[in-house]
């Protein structure tokens, strides 16, 4: 607490900014002091960078070098679909070759038919095989796919975007100039979309497995990973929310007005029919998926009773779901909660599938691993877009829920965590860490960028301590504090970079004075978002650092 309330007194000293709105004193002095919640929030946001530091890899690759990170302790290579999680929570402690030189070997190294690999690595093919029987090298370069997800290519394409959001227009000009990342990325997308895309329905189809998992129930080794004639085909609620997203993020890139467009329809289209094919409105969610082919006897013919995480997370968050769609998947996974007393949100499947339907040993038993195991990965990324989708109250009691059992666990963020909260898989894992990052820096705290500065969106309605947020590969720095009392509240916010907007969520009760009457040259606004009553400044004039008093009453 000594350094926290160090950097709160520094605050104090910042003198107010000329004609800010004044507010009457308040009859009682604000709160110093942090919430349990939020301490705890904080210890486990301290833990982020450690796990990073542990999976952090960088070696010479064919054409330069490279730097990314693996998953986990037990996964040393650079996955897609996780490194596309572990962008934002890399981009505050390591260079900017460290969001991107790893996905430059990806696209190196994608098959002959466009289409991408689930990992690379530093190594021979031999030294995976016992883990990835079908395991290839190139050069000094060993790299394989789990063919039974569809997801590849949508996780590269949103790694790319978030790394594109991140070190801003001037990264994007010079990747249009060089005619690379970003159309290598769009033909991998073609090659998905021309392999995978199911003629009757318009959607993409993947193997047979739980959810975001890449397990199918056949085999009782890691042949399970691997597509075959055997394995039946679904449409996947999760690859195709990622795909739609990919092509979503990839609309938004700088480029050809006639590609932009072409691109938003196409995610538009597949939207609707996501919608169309997924959505339930009796129960409330989204399906899990539905079949190509006969599935397995034992593994049930009717899965819609099953509440999907993964799949239903990101439809929320990336706004497949409308308003009251995303509210009713909240609301789910609370009810689901609360009936089951599980420890977090972080259960991805509820009920698991019965023991023994699937084969192998990982996900043989239920609640074990992808079958219904607590994954933080996507529970995170439910409280990301409970926060974000104005439902800020239920994202602080599931986030620090995920706090209160991450710190109970012991050291380290785990990969995965049994009904029980005991801890599962590997100590330090990347994913998970990151998606926690996002939950806390995206939703708690509400940092969004765009080309006209930063936009703040304080997401609690009680005093909050200094909050550095490093922004190291884009050389920025980020530090956010919220002070609350009875009549005021008072956010302060330290950059090296332009501020666009402050914001706070009201407390429940309390209505905004005068809407910064008084200052016009920091116009304030109130909108309602959900749940949660907003407060916004428009600080684009106002000189670093910001000081943003909201009256209050």
């Amino acid at each position: 607490m000594s350094q926290t309330r160090t950097a709160l007194a520094a605050f104090a000293v910042l003198s107010v900014l000329k004609g800010c709105t004044t507010v009457q004193a308040p009859t009682k002095p604000p709160s110093v002091e942090e919430s349990p919640s939020l301490q705890r929030i904080r210890q486990v946001f301290a833990r982020i960078p450690e796990v990073l530091a542990r999976n952090y890899q960088a070696f010479e690759g064919p054409k330069g070098p490279v730097s990314g990170f693996g998953a986990g302790e037990a996964y040393p290579q650079i996955w897609l679909r996780d490194s596309a999680w572990i962008v934002d929570a890399a981009a505050a402690n390591y260079p900017k070759e460290a969001l991107t030189s790893w996905l430059d070997l990806h696209l190196a190294h994608a098959s002959t038919n466009g289409r991408l690999r689930d990992w690379v690595a530093k190594g021979s093919a031999e030294a995976f095989r016992k883990w990835a029987p079908q395991a290839q090298s190139k050069g000094p370069i060993a790299f394989d796919t789990n063919t039974n997800e569809s997801d590849q290519e949508s996780s590269a394409a949103l790694a790319h975007c978030r790394a594109e959001d991140i070190l801003g227009p001037k990264s994007a000009q010079d990747d249009l100039k060089s005619g690379g990342r970003t159309s290598k990325l769009l033909a991998a997308m073609d090659a998905l979309i021309r392999d995978r895309t199911d003629p009757k329905t318009g959607l993409l189809w993947s193997g047979l497995t739980a959810d975001w998992g890449d397990v199918s129930p056949l085999y009782p080794d890691q042949r399970a990973i691997y597509l075959d004639s055997k394995t039946p085909r679904t449409l996947s609620l999760y690859s195709n929310v990622m795909a739609y997203e990919a092509l979503h993020c990839l609309s938004s890139l700088s480029g050809p007005k006639s590609r932009r467009d072409r691109l938003a329809a196409r995610s538009a289209q597949l939207r609707e029919r996501i919608r169309s094919a997924f959505w339930m409105k009796d129960r409330g969610y989204f399906r899990i998926r539905r079949t190509l082919d006969a599935v397995p006897k034992d593994f049930g013919e009717d899965d819609d009773h099953r509440f999907a995480l993964g799949g239903n997370s990101l439809a929320a968050l990336f706004g497949v779901a409308e308003e009251g769609e995303a509210t009713s998947i909240f609301e789910t996974a609370e009810r689901l909660r609360t009936t089951h007393q599980f420890t977090t949100v972080s259960t991805v499947l509820i009920p698991p599938y019965a023991k023994g339907v699937f084969q192998h040993p990982a996900m043989r038993e239920p609640f074990q691993y992808q079958n219904g195991g607590q994954w933080d990965w996507f529970g995170a990324a439910l409280v990301e877009a409970e926060f974000e989708r104005g439902h800020a109250e239920r994202a602080r009691r599931h986030l620090d829920q995920i706090a209160s059992r991450t710190l109970a666990a012991g050291r380290g963020i785990h990969e995965w965590y049994a009904v029980d909260g005991s801890p599962r898989g590997s100590a330090a894992y990347a994913a998970s860490a990151a998606a926690i990052y996002n939950a806390i820096v995206k939703g708690l705290l509400g940092v969004s960028r765009s080309p006209a500065g930063y936009r703040i969106v304080v997401r609690t309605a009680e005093t909050l301590l200094p909050f550095e947020i490093p922004q190291g590969a884009a050389s920025r720095r980020l530090v956010v504090s919220q002070t609350v009392g009875d009549t005021a509240v008072e956010i302060h916010v330290l950059s090296n970079a332009p501020v666009k907007e402050v914001c706070s969520t009201l407390r429940e009760g309390k209505s905004p004075d005068d809407l910064g009457a008084r200052n016009p040259a920091m116009p304030q606004s109130v909108h309602q978002l959900g749940q949660d009553t907003i407060i916004c400044a428009d600080v684009t004039s106002a000189p670093l650092p910001i000081r943003v008093r909201f009256a209050v009453h």
